[in-house]
């Protein structure tokens, strides 16, 4: 049955599924591309396995207003020391966890996922060598006394052969709202999206849009800020 299902799949059903996500869910367009996003690369393995023999995958287009009206959300430097140096209170140590990683990733550049896959494998010669998930680059990041210290900090203590405490990225998106929001990291922040209805703004503090991704975005906006050329950023982050 579900093949059967499968074969009646065009570009019509899509754009049916994409306006009900739209008109009758409310959701908004750039949550509506990634679904659909999702949807197609679904269907491209299901046409790898012989399950699925349409084009849709490959013949659909998304086309959405206001899918390219991303926020992007980094820590300036002030902002980040404003963290570091935030005494947590003795009743939430849990987000000490978090905090670590947060300022790990903002000294390195790697994404949550790979830091998450870290072993002493992966250090070499004062250096971070590694091959990214997500894109399988192949980096080499120069750790910093900071960086350093984190790694040092978790000798004892690590789980599974983990450099650093495993967290996952839910938790730690939660964590890192908590963490903002008593480091005082407040800056009232204008997001812009679009649904069915138009063009929508609203502002919110900083802490609320802070999540796993902000460490690495960080990285690449302070490092071009202090002059580091775009090549050398680019190389650290295979970006």
């Amino acid at each position: 049955v579900g093949a059967a299902l499968l074969e009646e799949v065009t570009e019509q059903t899509i754009q049916e599924v994409q306006t009900y996500l739209l008109d009758t869910a409310g959701l908004r367009s750039l949550t509506v591309e990634r679904m659909t996003n999702r949807f197609k690369t679904c269907l491209a393995y299901f046409h790898r396995r012989g399950w699925y023999s349409g084009t849709a995958h490959l013949t659909y287009k998304v086309k959405l207003k206001g899918t390219n009206s991303k926020v992007v959300v980094v820590l300036t430097p002030a902002e980040l020391k404003q963290i570091i140096d935030y005494q947590i209170p003795s009743t939430k140590a849990y987000l000490e966890r978090v905090r670590d990683l947060l300022v790990f990733a903002c000294y390195t550049g790697l994404r949550y996922s790979d830091i998450q896959q870290l072993t002493e494998a992966n250090i070499v010669e004062g250096a971070i060598e590694v091959v990214t998930i997500k894109t399988t680059d192949t980096l080499r990041i120069e750790l910093n006394t900071t960086a350093r210290q984190i790694i040092d900090k978790y000798k004892g203590q690590r789980q599974g052969g983990k450099l650093l405490p495993t967290i996952s990225n839910q938790n730690a998106n939660t964590y890192l709202k908590e963490l903002g929001e008593l480091a005082g990291i407040d800056t009232p922040t204008e997001i812009v999206y679009f649904d069915s209805k138009g063009r929508h703004t609203e502002v919110k503090p900083k802490f609320e849009l802070m999540t796993t991704h902000i460490g690495r975005r960080t990285f690449i906006s302070n490092a071009l800020s202090v002059g580091i050329p775009v090549p050398t950023v680019m190389s650290w982050t295979g970006h």
